[in-house]
C-alpha cells in the first residue's frame, strides 16, 4: 500500500509539475494540498512526496525552519525550487523569498477575480 502511494504520488507530481513546484520557496503542505483528496489520504503519501521532490525534481529542503509571519506565525521547514541557487543564501533570504512569492500569488488571485 505504501509503495503504491509512493508511485502514485510521484506520477501525479510528474504530471502536474506546476503544482508540484509551486514557487521558489514552498511548504511540503502546499504540494500535498494541491493533490487530489484520495491521494492525500493514502498511507505514505507525505513521505513519498518528500522523496519525489528530492529525487525526481532535485528540490532541496532548507536545513532550518522559518517563521515568515514572525514569532507568532507558523514555523515550517521550507523546500527550495531546484532553480534557486542556495549556496550563499541565509535563512532571512529564504524567508523573504517565501513572503515575496506569496505576495505575487495573492496579487495574481486578485487580478483573476476582477477579470471575472
Amino acid at each position: 500500500m505504501v509503495e503504491a502511494a509512493a508511485s502514485e504520488a510521484a506520477k501525479w507530481m510528474l504530471d502536474n509539475r506546476s503544482l508540484a513546484l509551486p514557487a521558489r520557496v514552498f511548504r511540503l503542505k502546499d504540494v500535498l494540498d494541491a493533490m487530489p483528496e484520495w491521494l492525500q489520504r493514502r498511507s505514505g503519501t507525505r513521505k513519498a512526496t518528500a522523496e519525489a521532490l528530492r529525487d525526481h525534481f532535485k528540490a532541496k529542503q532548507w536545513p532550518v525552519p522559518i517563521r515568515p509571519d514572525g514569532r507568532n506565525g507558523d514555523q515550517f521547514v521550507p523546500w527550495l525550487h531546484p532553480d534557486v541557487a542556495w549556496a550563499n543564501l541565509e535563512t532571512g533570504d529564504v524567508r523573504e523569498m517565501y513572503k515575496a512569492d506569496r505576495a505575487k500569488e495573492a496579487a495574481s488571485k486578485r487580478r483573476r477575480r476582477r477579470a471575472r
